[in-house]
């Protein structure tokens, strides 16, 4: 059965593997690790999960935005393998160089938010390296994605609004029905993604490498307007 806590938790020392929490206020952590958790309808207020190792654990409806301070939760360099995140507000996180293999962001809010140089990929053996990551129907409105290491991630249906793109590599990546108005994105590989219903104005295909990549017709028509052609 789950825990059900409505008052402050400042140790989590004591909560083994396997444990639920519903409803808890959790202030003043510094997160080093966690496994096979689950929060639901959690608060996250002043907690650090930077270089974290989480594996396992779930989030479903959590906040991690303090909307008094207008602050976000760091989550800086953190390794948080087969995670998910069900519909959470991660509104300014900072989730720059974290590593997100297997990791899942369904639905949730992460407008502003710090992605830069994070990556969906896993080594294996020095020699493999595997690539999965979902951040599917979420709002990524004017959040930072330069120099990301994402091939393979679905995107599908999120908001994308005057997102930072420069030099992220999202080689075969889903992107379909996906939102891309005024996206900054020089250098940006989108090498074999499916940007089937992709909304895109702004970006100049003359500085990003779509080879291979998959478009409709009437999405691609802003894309050649935006280097001059006219259509007829």
């Amino acid at each position: 059965m789950p825990e059900k806590n409505k008052t402050v938790i400042n140790d989590l020392n004591p909560l083994k593997a396997g444990t639920q929490l519903q409803h808890a206020t959790l202030q003043g952590l510094s997160i080093t690790g966690l496994e096979d958790m689950q929060f639901d309808h959690c608060t996250f207020v002043e907690c650090s999960f930077s270089s974290a190792e989480c594996r396992e654990v779930r989030f479903a409806r959590c906040r991690f935005y303090d909307a008094d301070t207008e602050t976000g939760t760091s989550f800086r360099f953190a390794n948080l393998r087969g995670c998910r995140f069900d519909h959470c507000d991660l509104t300014l996180a900072d989730l720059s160089r974290s590593r997100l293999y297997q990791s899942e962001f369904l639905g949730c809010q992460l407008t502003g938010c710090q992605l830069n140089s994070a990556t969906s990929c896993h080594l294996i053996g020095g020699t493999v390296e595997l690539s999965e990551a979902t951040f599917a129907d979420c709002n990524l409105a004017y959040a930072n994605l330069t120099g990301v290491q994402m091939p393979g991630t679905d995107f599908s249906a999120s908001r994308m609004s005057h997102v930072q793109l420069e030099r992220a590599d999202l080689t075969g990546a889903i992107l379909t029905d996906c939102e891309l108005h005024q996206a900054e994105g020089a250098g940006m590989i989108l090498r074999d993604t499916d940007l089937g219903g992709a909304l895109i104005s702004g970006l100049d295909i003359r500085e990003i490498d779509l080879a291979g990549a998959r478009i409709g017709p009437v999405e691609a028509l802003p894309l050649l307007e935006a280097i001059g052609l006219v259509i007829d």
